[in-house]
């Protein structure tokens, strides 16, 4: 049975090496892993890419809307290759969690991340959530702020991190079902 992996990011090349963006360079990084290529779905306004990992036929997808109308193309996706909420796992940032996490669960709030919001409203729940931790915003520094800005040179080698872990929980969960665990990496 299929399943699809949503990374979350806001299109444009202002956005591209942001913070926010980190669900896009998650699935970047997994479909090169997986030789993904890559076409425009316009009636769903996401870039998908079909693969074969085994067995299993994985539906990969980065939603070409803002951050808070991913839902929109989630759910289009989810009715074209009839995929359950059950089976779709979304990669995300998260600025509730350490700079040095990364964490898988099903279900869930929000969390105030208008990303999920949107699927949440459009999809419904519980989808898998793949968070990549990005801690608090430095003092006086708007999380919106925060999240738009670009990765530091010592946070981009953090990030890399990040997206090996994130990878190998994918491909745990893949062959064991989706599981609740959190990573700390080295900085």
């Amino acid at each position: 049975m299929a399943i699809m992996i949503v990374g979350l990011g806001n299109p444009g090349n202002e956005y591209r090496e942001t913070r926010h963006n980190a669900g896009w360079l998650a699935l970047d990084q997994l479909g090169d892993k997986w030789d993904a290529s890559w076409r425009l779905n316009k009636s769903a306004n996401a870039l998908v890419a079909e693969v074969m990992v085994g067995e299993q036929k994985i539906i990969l997808a980065e939603p070409q809307t803002f951050m808070n109308n991913s839902g929109m193309a989630v759910a289009s996706l989810m009715h074209r290759y009839k995929i359950t909420i059950e089976r779709t796992w979304v990669i995300y940032d998260d600025a509730a969690i350490g700079n040095d996490q990364v964490r898988v669960r099903r279900g869930g709030s929000a969390g105030g991340h208008n990303g999920l919001k949107s699927i949440i409203a459009q999809c419904g729940e519980p989808f898998a959530r793949f968070r990549i931790g990005l801690g608090n915003p430095p003092e006086r520094v708007p999380l919106e702020d925060f999240v738009l800005q670009k990765f530091s040179s010592t946070d981009r080698d953090l990030l890399q991190k990040k997206i090996v872990a994130v990878m190998d929980l994918i491909d745990e969960a893949r062959v064991t079902g989706v599981i609740e665990k959190t990573i700390t990496v080295a900085a």
